[in-house]
């Protein structure tokens, strides 16, 4: 049995959370943070740092401890580089605070949701110029759902931003 819960062979049960209740929080400050998420290194990569490492002294614009960074150092300019959580989620409503570190505002950043595996996921993004785009990726294939589309409510630059995603059955 432990093989099995270790590789997400079996699931095991949760109870039932009462409507509103908080189900996961994430600051990245302590080590279960850490072992929750898929880390790596490379050109591409995802890491846990601290946010004096990410910001110039006095400009961190609220923030503070450390945050999760996902790195895009690939060539190819549609590839989905993300940090998936090791938890399963249905129904949710999702909060995410990210912003652009550095790069131009013309890029992409956001949440991947709804996570099968590598080929079947939801990507919601915006960009530093303030644009959003929601993506599904289906046995591998990627298709727009919403084209990129400019939106006010977006901060630009390197403003943080937050995102929400409610998701209830088909719906989200």
């Amino acid at each position: 049995i432990a093989l099995a819960v270790m590789t997400d062979v079996v699931e095991l049960p949760v109870d039932a959370a009462e409507p509103g209740a908080l189900l996961y929080a994430a600051s990245f400050d302590a080590e279960p943070d850490a072992q929750e998420w898929s880390l790596y290194e490379g050109r591409d990569a995802a890491r846990i740092v601290p946010v004096a490492e990410l910001v110039p002294e006095g400009d961190a614009r609220g923030l503070s401890g450390q945050a999760l960074v996902i790195t895009h150092g690939s060539p190819i300019s549609q590839e989905v580089i993300f940090s998936a959580l090791d938890r399963t989620f249905n129904d949710m409503y999702l909060t995410v605070t990210a912003r652009g570190i550095s790069g131009p505002d013309d890029n992409q950043y956001g949440v991947v949701f709804r996570y099968r595996d590598n080929a079947n996921y939801y990507a919601f993004f915006i960009s530093g110029d303030g644009y959003y785009s929601l993506v599904k990726r289906e046995n591998g294939l990627l298709r727009d759902i919403s084209t990129w589309n400019m939106s006010d409510a977006i901060l630009t630059g390197q403003d943080a931003n937050t995102i929400r995603i409610v998701a209830q059955g088909d719906a989200f």
